[in-house]
């Protein structure tokens, strides 16, 4: 995800949010996660 521009700190931890992210931040997250799993269960 790091080459998406998306910084997992904790990949086993799942996905995680706090205040200073906003909706463009999940949407982005969810968009590179997302394509991810396309392209695993292609």
């Amino acid at each position: 995800m790091a080459n998406r521009g998306v910084w997992e700190a904790i990949a086993t931890a799942g996905p995680a949010a706090s205040f200073a992210h906003d909706m463009a931040d999940i949407d982005a997250y969810l968009a590179v996660a997302d394509a991810f799993l396309d392209a695993i269960t292609a």
